[in-house]
């Protein structure tokens, strides 16, 4: 149970974290970054903005997981154990090796958010599947 609890702690610190890391001026009144002047609005653009999106995307993806993680037995708590303690790293390091771009969204273009998302998804889907799969009645 305190893994549980642990595991939705640390999603909600990632979403918070990321989204400090994302909008510095906006949430602790620090620019870690510089101000970009447009007519008479300038604005903080945070150094730390890619940064700040994979780690808030990261957590949203794995809230879920971890709500799901409140109903599973202890056979399925340990094979998602098990394929986590393979899928994370190799997460973990295609996302470092994805080109680093501006701030893009666009699910068709390689790089390090786009990464985040597709690695994401993939992890809360077949998380749900273990979950789902090891919990059912026989």
């Amino acid at each position: 149970m305190l893994l549980k609890i642990g595991l939705t702690i640390f999603s909600l610190l990632l979403i918070v974290g990321g989204y400090i890391l994302m909008f510095p001026q906006e949430t602790i009144g620090q620019c870690w970054g510089f101000f970009a002047k447009y007519g008479e609005v300038s604005e903080c653009r945070s150094n730390y903005l890619i940064l700040g999106r994979i780690l808030n995307t990261a957590g949203i993806y794995l809230l879920p997981v971890t709500f799901f993680l409140f109903f599973t037995s202890k056979k399925a708590l340990q094979k998602l154990a098990k394929f986590s303690t393979w899928f994370i790293p190799i997460a973990i390091l295609l996302v470092i090796l994805q080109p680093e771009r501006r701030v893009t969204l666009d699910p068709s273009l390689p790089g390090q958010i786009t990464a985040t998302i597709w690695l994401s998804t993939i992890f809360l889907i077949v998380s749900a599947l273990i979950i789902f799969f090891n919990n059912r009645k026989k």
